[in-house]
Protein backbone atom coordinates (compact mmCIF):
# COMPACT_ATOMS: atom_id res chain seq x y z
CA UNK A 1 0.00 0.00 0.00
CA UNK A 2 1.83 3.45 -0.60
CA UNK A 3 0.47 6.10 1.38
CA UNK A 4 -1.47 8.63 0.07
CA UNK A 5 -2.54 10.69 3.17
CA UNK A 6 -1.36 11.14 6.40
CA UNK A 7 -3.01 13.07 9.54
CA UNK A 8 -1.68 13.07 12.73
CA UNK A 9 -2.28 14.71 16.34
CA UNK A 10 -0.23 15.67 19.67
CA UNK A 11 -2.08 18.03 22.11
CA UNK A 12 -1.33 17.84 25.95
CA UNK A 13 -3.33 19.81 28.72
CA UNK A 14 -0.67 22.11 29.76
CA UNK A 15 -1.13 24.03 33.36
CA UNK A 16 -0.13 27.46 32.92
CA UNK A 17 2.99 27.57 35.34
CA UNK A 18 6.04 30.60 35.94
CA UNK A 19 9.13 30.50 33.97
CA UNK A 20 7.44 27.42 31.81
CA UNK A 21 9.86 27.28 28.71
CA UNK A 22 6.86 26.03 26.33
CA UNK A 23 5.18 29.14 26.86
CA UNK A 24 8.52 31.68 26.42
CA UNK A 25 8.90 32.11 22.18
CA UNK A 26 12.55 33.19 23.05
CA UNK A 27 13.29 29.68 24.59
CA UNK A 28 11.82 27.76 21.65
CA UNK A 29 8.13 27.83 23.07
CA UNK A 30 5.23 26.71 21.17
CA UNK A 31 3.16 24.03 20.24
CA UNK A 32 4.89 23.75 16.65
CA UNK A 33 8.36 23.71 18.11
CA UNK A 34 7.37 21.22 20.74
CA UNK A 35 4.68 19.11 19.95
CA UNK A 36 4.58 19.72 16.09
CA UNK A 37 8.10 18.15 15.81
CA UNK A 38 6.69 14.59 16.46
CA UNK A 39 3.71 15.23 14.11
CA UNK A 40 6.17 16.20 11.24
CA UNK A 41 7.98 13.16 11.94
CA UNK A 42 6.02 10.66 11.67
CA UNK A 43 4.50 12.62 8.26
CA UNK A 44 8.25 12.02 7.00
CA UNK A 45 8.56 8.62 7.79
CA UNK A 46 5.42 8.10 6.42
CA UNK A 47 6.14 9.53 3.00
CA UNK A 48 10.00 9.53 3.14
CA UNK A 49 10.73 12.82 1.56
CA UNK A 50 9.73 16.62 2.31
CA UNK A 51 6.85 18.14 1.25
CA UNK A 52 6.96 21.02 -1.26
CA UNK A 53 4.91 23.10 0.14
CA UNK A 54 3.07 23.88 3.46
CA UNK A 55 0.40 25.74 5.17
CA UNK A 56 -0.24 26.49 8.80
CA UNK A 57 -2.84 28.26 10.84
CA UNK A 58 -2.01 28.79 14.94
CA UNK A 59 -3.71 30.62 17.97
CA UNK A 60 -1.43 32.59 19.65
CA UNK A 61 -1.15 33.99 23.06
CA UNK A 62 2.12 35.88 23.92
CA UNK A 63 3.55 35.28 20.95
CA UNK A 64 3.30 31.62 21.35
CA UNK A 65 1.40 29.08 19.04
CA UNK A 66 -1.11 27.39 21.65
CA UNK A 67 -1.90 25.65 18.94
CA UNK A 68 -0.95 25.20 15.79
CA UNK A 69 -2.64 23.11 12.53
CA UNK A 70 -0.87 22.29 9.31
CA UNK A 71 -1.16 20.86 5.53
CA UNK A 72 1.84 19.56 3.60
CA UNK A 73 1.58 18.88 0.48
CA UNK A 74 3.99 16.40 -1.35
CA UNK A 75 4.64 15.31 -5.13
CA UNK A 76 1.85 12.66 -6.96
CA UNK A 77 -1.39 14.81 -4.83
CA UNK A 78 -0.13 12.76 -1.63
CA UNK A 79 -1.27 15.46 1.25
CA UNK A 80 -0.40 15.36 5.15
CA UNK A 81 -2.22 17.34 7.86
CA UNK A 82 -1.44 17.60 11.52
CA UNK A 83 -2.58 18.91 14.91
CA UNK A 84 -0.80 20.44 17.98
CA UNK A 85 -1.55 22.34 21.20
CA UNK A 86 -1.00 22.81 24.80
CA UNK A 87 -4.83 23.84 25.61
CA UNK A 88 -6.87 20.14 24.33
CA UNK A 89 -6.77 16.65 26.12
CA UNK A 90 -4.34 14.37 25.61
CA UNK A 91 -3.92 13.17 21.94
CA UNK A 92 -1.12 10.61 20.18
CA UNK A 93 -2.22 9.43 17.25
CA UNK A 94 -1.63 8.80 13.38
CA UNK A 95 -2.99 7.57 10.13
CA UNK A 96 -1.50 6.99 6.93
CA UNK A 97 -4.08 6.71 4.17
CA UNK A 98 -3.33 4.79 0.82
CA UNK A 99 -5.28 3.35 -1.56
CA UNK A 100 -6.38 0.25 -0.27
CA UNK A 101 -6.72 0.79 3.33
CA UNK A 102 -5.37 2.24 6.19
CA UNK A 103 -2.70 2.08 9.29
CA UNK A 104 -3.57 4.08 12.57
CA UNK A 105 -2.26 3.99 15.70
CA UNK A 106 -3.13 5.56 18.80
CA UNK A 107 -0.13 6.19 20.92
CA UNK A 108 2.72 6.42 18.69
CA UNK A 109 4.80 8.47 21.06
CA UNK A 110 4.59 6.14 23.96
CA UNK A 111 2.12 3.02 24.55
CA UNK A 112 -1.12 3.90 26.48
CA UNK A 113 0.20 0.52 27.75
CA UNK A 114 3.63 -0.23 27.45
CA UNK A 115 3.46 -3.75 27.74
CA UNK A 116 1.37 -3.79 24.66
CA UNK A 117 2.38 -1.26 21.92
CA UNK A 118 -0.44 -1.89 19.13
CA UNK A 119 -1.64 -0.36 15.76
CA UNK A 120 -4.40 -1.28 13.84
CA UNK A 121 -5.19 -1.95 9.71
CA UNK A 122 -7.97 -1.29 8.19
CA UNK A 123 -9.00 -2.32 4.26
CA UNK A 124 -11.25 -0.90 1.70
CA UNK A 125 -14.19 -2.62 3.01
CA UNK A 126 -13.57 -1.50 6.39
CA UNK A 127 -12.20 -5.17 7.99
CA UNK A 128 -9.46 -4.01 10.83
CA UNK A 129 -6.86 -6.04 12.46
CA UNK A 130 -5.32 -5.51 15.56
CA UNK A 131 -1.73 -5.63 15.41
CA UNK A 132 0.69 -5.76 18.93
CA UNK A 133 4.37 -4.90 18.95
CA UNK A 134 7.18 -6.16 20.95
CA UNK A 135 7.36 -3.79 23.98
CA UNK A 136 10.48 -1.64 24.04
CA UNK A 137 11.26 1.35 25.57
CA UNK A 138 12.58 4.32 23.02
CA UNK A 139 14.86 6.03 25.35
CA UNK A 140 17.29 2.69 25.59
CA UNK A 141 16.36 2.21 22.12
CA UNK A 142 17.98 5.68 21.34
CA UNK A 143 20.88 4.90 23.49
CA UNK A 144 21.41 1.48 22.20
CA UNK A 145 21.96 2.42 18.45
CA UNK A 146 24.15 5.09 19.60
CA UNK A 147 26.41 3.03 21.59
CA UNK A 148 26.59 0.43 18.36
CA UNK A 149 27.54 4.18 16.03
CA UNK A 150 30.47 4.70 18.78
CA UNK A 151 31.64 0.71 18.76
CA UNK A 152 31.73 1.03 14.73
CA UNK A 153 33.31 3.97 14.98
CA UNK A 154 31.36 5.22 11.94
CA UNK A 155 28.89 7.92 12.15
CA UNK A 156 25.27 7.16 10.53
CA UNK A 157 24.32 10.43 8.47
CA UNK A 158 20.58 9.03 8.66
CA UNK A 159 20.12 10.80 12.66
CA UNK A 160 21.44 14.24 11.31
CA UNK A 161 19.51 14.10 8.03
CA UNK A 162 16.34 13.07 9.70
CA UNK A 163 16.37 15.78 12.31
CA UNK A 164 17.60 18.89 9.93
CA UNK A 165 14.63 17.66 7.39
CA UNK A 166 12.47 17.63 10.26
CA UNK A 167 13.49 21.16 11.16
CA UNK A 168 13.26 22.57 7.91
CA UNK A 169 9.49 21.77 7.78
CA UNK A 170 9.22 23.35 11.44
CA UNK A 171 11.34 26.43 9.85
CA UNK A 172 9.00 26.72 7.05
CA UNK A 173 6.00 26.56 9.03
CA UNK A 174 7.05 28.74 12.07
CA UNK A 175 8.21 31.22 9.33
CA UNK A 176 4.73 32.06 7.74
CA UNK A 177 4.31 34.35 10.41
CA UNK A 178 6.68 36.82 10.80
CA UNK A 179 4.94 39.30 12.96
CA UNK A 180 2.63 36.71 15.28
CA UNK A 181 -0.91 37.96 16.24
CA UNK A 182 -2.34 37.64 19.90
CA UNK A 183 0.33 40.08 21.46
CA UNK A 184 -0.70 40.77 25.19
CA UNK A 185 -3.31 38.47 25.87
CA UNK A 186 -5.42 38.61 22.66
CA UNK A 187 -5.54 35.02 20.96
CA UNK A 188 -4.85 35.39 17.19
CA UNK A 189 -5.02 33.36 14.24
CA UNK A 190 -2.91 33.54 11.00
CA UNK A 191 -3.09 30.96 7.91
CA UNK A 192 -0.91 31.47 5.03
CA UNK A 193 1.28 29.07 3.19
CA UNK A 194 5.19 28.52 2.31
CA UNK A 195 7.33 26.37 0.09
CA UNK A 196 9.97 24.37 1.84
CA UNK A 197 13.14 24.93 1.42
Amino acid sequence: MAAAANTSAFTIMLDPIEDELRYDRQRGGGSLMDLGWYNIRATLWAFGSLPERVLGSGQYVNDVDMRFSATLWYPDDRMASFDCAFNLTRRKWFEIIGTEGTVVCDDFLAPWDPDRPRYWTHDAEGASREHVSEPLIQEECMVDNFCQIVRRGKLDDQWPRITIDNQRVVDALDQLIPQRPGRGNRPGVVNRDRQVD
